[in-house]
């Protein structure tokens, strides 16, 4: 069983703390710098699975087919995408990911409760309770939205809203996206404009 933070670095994307500190032994800690980090961040900090969740919750551990075939799409796309915002905002939360081989066996999430006798751990070592009360989801066959979903029902999880500052990135990302479209329309129509001269050249030369 791997823990998500035991990740292969060809596989996952770096963790916001080694983007930051990548940035900051190269020198580039000027304002540009931090606001270029800032947007980068956003997609950790924001959207489906940035949540907290609730303290009884002391462990998540998620079991599925390395192979996305027979229904193992779903639980593929919650741990790309959503668990790394899950444990940024929950990072005391052990998370486990355990890929099997086998396409027939079976997704499922468990989710690990303290019992109401037992007191919160204050570190991840600690994180044992003989009491436990254990919910799972199956997430066979399901999509990673409605795992989420399901999974937000499950654990009464708090989602994070953006800050005024997130607000004004996001309007930023926006914006150069839309720019970013505009300008691609425009060179596929110019590199369109420049084949067509080359083959009217081309036919000229012929004749």
């Amino acid at each position: 069983m791997r823990s998500v933070t035991e990740r292969d670095p060809r596989r996952v994307p770096p963790q916001p703390t080694e983007i930051w500190t990548a940035k900051v032994y190269c020198g580039s800690d000027n304002a540009l710098q931090t606001d270029y980090i800032s947007k980068m961040l956003l997609g950790v900090r924001l959207g489906p699975g940035a949540a907290v969740l609730p303290k009884e919750i002391y462990r998540i551990n998620l079991q599925f087919a390395k192979s996305v075939d027979g229904g193992h799409m779903g639980p593929r796309k919650f741990w790309r995408n959503m668990l790394p915002r899950l444990k940024y905002h929950n990072p005391t939360v052990d998370m486990n990911v355990d890929r099997t081989v086998a396409n027939d066996g079976p997704a499922t999430l468990t989710l690990f409760f303290h019992s109401q006798s037992s007191s919160t751990p204050t570190t991840p070592a600690e994180q044992t309770d003989p009491n436990a009360i254990t919910k799972t989801i199956n997430m066979k066959n399901k999509t990673d939205t409605g795992i989420w979903e399901e999974f937000v029902t499950l654990t009464d999880a708090k989602a994070v809203r953006p800050t005024e500052e997130d607000t004004r990135l996001l309007q930023e990302l926006a914006e150069q996206n839309t720019d970013s479209a505009e300008n691609s329309a425009r060179q596929k129509e110019e590199n369109k404009r420049i084949k067509r001269e080359r083959q009217l050249l081309q036919m000229v030369k012929q004749d």
